[in-house]
């Protein structure tokens, strides 16, 4: 009894002082996993594959997240619809959910539409990414870089345009509420998944490593929704449709902005890495790619904070309880900028002792001031992406025209910077974008959040 009372007097402590509940807890988990993964990866790497490989296993990644022009953000939309229906509805045992006809029919009705989008976009996704990937790499491959890469980018493609299906149910039992659950399966996924490609990569299977990590993360999706969500499948599945959101009206004016905004910063992060390789080659790609996933590691953990309460955004303002989402918003954001500014301070010393621990890792890194330009940058897009958060939760997008306006400048001057300069002139380049949008959005949060609320 005693021992149970401690461990709730220090949960108290710190859900009050970091705002630290059971969500945040289990999805920092995650998080930090993923950054103890990548560093494991990066030493991994290093060890069992050559420059060369490096340069395509990062670019592979790169491509890969053009699964946004097949996904068209319909499982982020997917989340923010059902955050707002879940205003009327609840929870009964955590196996299905009641409440009102009229929300749950609205509910059963959107994740329907999405499920017949994501099956077809699945296979085009393979077919077109396959092909377009497999015509890159033939074109810029070197022709003395001795690297089996054409089957492993095939079985990669497969793999993640099967997961492909899988994203709206796990987006429709996220925004249903069960942030906790969901967390719990995906720091599962994420263990599990980083093991396979950790022995694949010691067994020398080189770039087949990936598709093998893919095809494990895709296996262990399916066997949580079959084995866990089953009961709720099959009730959302043959709930009768008598009310439904109408796309067009109610789902496409949010989605065909929504889609621009993350095409723009699909633009802007992924295209990079291709126009590297493309320049550069595949040993430089490989040494900014893994600088890259360095700095990348730290606005997952910071964005913990804020994204395990977008459900909860989306019911107050369903409920148009705008104090309390205020509140909530501004409280959370606090524990965000925090926990950032922790992160990039421990992240920067464990980078420069790496370098002087590990000289051959720091061989496959980009020099350090390039590595510390790019957690800067990562930093700056803080601003940006908790603003965005909040304003999504209303349902409405109105950020579309800064994000493609950066993306676009962007990226054409990285393409310049990568014909004549060198990675530092890149990063200092992806840094500049991201204070730029990032004080853009600013200035349409303020706006907004005055006039929509003035009510």
């Amino acid at each position: 009894m005693k021992y149970k009372k401690y461990l709730n007097t220090v949960r108290n402590w710190l859900n009050k002082s970091m705002g630290i509940d059971e969500a945040v807890a289990i999805s920092v988990a995650g998080k930090s996993w993923q950054i103890v993964t990548g560093l494991v990866n990066i030493i991994l790497i290093a060890q069992f594959t050559s420059g060369y490989e490096q340069g395509y296993l990062y670019t592979f990644q790169g491509l890969m997240a053009f699964q946004i022009l097949f996904d068209l953000s319909l499982s982020s939309i997917l989340t923010q619809f059902a955050g707002h229906e879940m205003a009327k509805l609840y929870w009964e045992n955590g196996r299905i959910v009641k409440g009102e006809l009229f929300a749950k029919s609205r509910l059963a009705s959107i994740f329907k539409v999405c499920l017949i989008w994501f099956t077809i976009a699945s296979v085009m996704m393979f077919l077109i990414l396959s092909k377009g990937g497999y015509v890159f790499f033939e074109i810029k491959a070197l022709p003395n870089d001795n690297v089996d890469w054409q089957m492993p980018w095939i079985a990669i493609c497969l793999a993640a345009s099967l997961s492909l299906i899988m994203t709206p149910v796990i987006g429709l039992i996220e925004g249903c509420g069960r942030i906790v659950e969901v967390a719990k399966f995906r720091i599962t996924q994420d263990v599990i998944s980083a093991f396979v490609f950790w022995v694949a990569l010691i067994c020398e299977f080189k770039l087949y490593a990936v598709s093998l990590l893919f095809f494990s993360r895709l296996i262990i999706q399916i066997a949580y929704l079959i084995f866990v969500k089953r009961q709720f499948l099959c009730d959302i599945m043959f709930t009768v449709i008598t009310d439904k959101i109408h796309f067009m009206e109610e789902i496409w004016p949010f989605q065909w902005r929504f889609v621009i905004c993350a095409l723009a910063s699909l633009i802007a992060a992924s295209l990079t890495m291709p126009i590297v390789f493309a320049t550069q080659g595949p040993i430089v790609a490989g040494k900014f790619g893994m600088s890259l996933s360095v700095a990348s590691a730290i606005m997952p953990v910071s964005m913990v904070w804020i994204n395990t309460k977008v459900p909860t955004f989306c019911n107050l303002v369903a409920l148009k309880q705008y104090e309390v989402l205020d509140t909530l918003f501004n409280k959370t954001l606090k524990y965000s900028v925090n926990i950032t500014l922790i992160i990039s301070s421990c992240l920067l010393c464990l980078i420069m002792l790496a370098y002087h621990l590990f000289p051959s890792l720091s061989v496959k890194l980009a020099d350090p001031i390039v590595v510390i330009i790019l957690i800067i940058s990562a930093i700056s897009s803080l601003p940006n992406l908790t603003a965005s958060t909040y304003l999504r939760a209303h349902k409405l997008e109105v950020t579309m025209i800064a994000n493609m306006t950066v993306a676009i400048a962007t990226v054409c001057t990285i393409y310049l910077a990568a014909q004549i300069g060198n990675l530092l002139h890149i990063a200092l380049i992806m840094s500049v974008g991201n204070v730029v949008l990032s004080v853009w959005v600013y200035i349409l949060f303020k706006k907004y959040k005055k006039e929509w609320h003035k009510n």
